[in-house]
């Protein structure tokens, strides 16, 4: 897992200095991982799974800032408006979802009204997406809405599928899916705090027009 680059997540300076910078979200991202014992009580898959999360994580910690307009995230709220309402059940699990996703990135009245004029086909919509962080974000957020009900159903994991296509990402490389293609409902709503707090903090720096 450790890369060439001295500036990816994976190098291994960077991870070294990631874990004594942030010792303690080490520890919570694997408590599988017995200190004493060194053993671990958990399956491969999920550990490496786990593994790339924690790189996410600390590499955005140490960015400070996502890149991403307030523009693209608010097409992103729309696309997950989309995706809380595809299986033609909007449940209160994703209402409370989009409610605290809206809270945290603060957003306007007279943004709320944007968001419901958004317009377009799926493909339409996701090529406003333009960032790469932006792209990363719309697939976490996506999954997000998807496990958010304790049940995903086809039509939200095809239309998960047909998103991050559009956006270039690779589920046999993503740490929300297993070996098996399907994304791992567990490992999703782990990482749900971390998602939100990211977002907290781009929105600290990125106020409504």
């Amino acid at each position: 897992y450790f890369g060439s680059s001295p500036c990816s997540p994976g190098n291994i300076d960077f991870f070294q200095k990631a874990v004594l910078t942030h010792s303690q979200t080490f520890q919570s991202f694997f408590p599988q991982v017995l200190p004493d014992s060194g053993r671990i009580v958990c399956n491969k898959d999920k550990i490496v799974r786990r593994f790339r999360l924690y790189k996410n994580l600390i590499y955005k910690k140490l960015q400070y800032l996502l890149l991403m307009t307030r523009e693209e995230v608010l097409n992103i709220v729309g696309i997950c408006v989309c995706m809380a309402r595809v299986d033609l059940e909007f449940s209160q699990d994703e209402k409370h979802l989009l409610h605290e996703l809206c809270k945290n990135i603060n957003v306007s009245d007279k943004e709320k009204a944007q968001i419901k004029n958004i317009s377009g086909s799926l493909s339409e919509m996701v090529h406003r997406v333009k960032e790469e962080d932006s792209k990363k974000t719309l697939v976490e957020l996506l999954s997000q809405v998807a496990v958010t009900d304790g049940f995903v159903d086809d039509v939200e994991e095809n239309l998960l599928v047909k998103v991050m296509s559009h956006c270039g990402v690779d589920s046999s490389t993503h740490p929300y899916f297993g070996d098996d293609g399907l994304i791992d409902a567990e490992v999703v709503s782990e990482d749900h705090n971390n998602v939100m707090d990211r977002l907290k903090e781009w929105a600290s720096s990125h106020p409504p027009a």
